[in-house]
């Protein structure tokens, strides 16, 4: 749930705990989940009845996915698991809209093109992210790092596809191959879709280089 936070994707994680009935008793599965889950998620909660457990999971799928994305956690009880339910008290809740679109900021637009447009070895780093980044790669010749979650986005056997630096990003090993130097000594990252923790090992050996944040 940690990793999703940081990483932007909607995860949804639910969860069993003791019956309602046995808390302070000491019952199997009695420890405070969705306490402790609030410190690794957006949303934390178990549902008070039967009934309630749709609002529940849809106010979670909707926290996930709304504006940054991340994890969130949804705790039922034994009791509730065993539990049976007229449908005509059922609540029905309708699914969530799509999540609205959020516009980047104009000026760290502009900046972050003129960076860019400016760097003599510039990297794109590709995660959770679109096909559109085709037309970036390929009209601006981009060399490109695909994260496990960005696999697909731009085929491996792309010319401009350095998923061989991967190794020399993290470990800093030499290599005759120009785009695992470039890769290693990049003046500009582009990390779309993703974080850099995976890399920060590596990234240290990338002096005075600049870093572009897309969401």
């Amino acid at each position: 749930m940690a990793n999703a936070n940081m990483n932007c994707w909607p995860v949804i994680v639910i969860g069993g705990s003791s019956d309602q009935n046995q808390e302070t008793t000491g019952a199997f599965q009695e420890f405070p989940q969705v306490e402790a889950c609030r410190l690794y998620s957006k949303f934390s909660a178990r549902s008070s009845s039967l009934d309630m457990i749709s609002s529940v999971v849809e106010k979670a799928a909707r926290t996930s996915m709304y504006g940054r994305p991340g994890a969130v956690y949804v705790d039922i009880s034994g009791d509730m698991v065993n539990a049976k339910l007229d449908r005509s008290r059922a609540r029905e809740v309708p699914c969530s809209p799509p999540p609205p679109v959020s516009m980047a900021d104009h000026m760290a637009i502009t900046e972050a093109l003129a960076v860019l447009k400016g760097a003599k070895r510039p990297l794109l780093i590709i995660g959770k992210a679109e096909g559109a980044l085709k037309e970036l790669v390929e009209g601006c010749d981009l060399p490109f790092l695909p994260t496990p979650m960005g696999k697909g986005v731009l085929p491996d056997d792309h010319p401009n596809c350095v998923a061989a630096a991967r190794s020399s990003l993290r470990f800093g090993h030499s290599s005759s191959c120009c785009y695992m130097c470039h890769a290693r000594r990049s003046s500009c990252r582009v990390v779309a879709g993703a974080r850099e923790l995976w890399l920060h090992q590596g990234l240290s050996y990338c002096v005075l280089s600049l870093r572009v944040q897309v969401e």
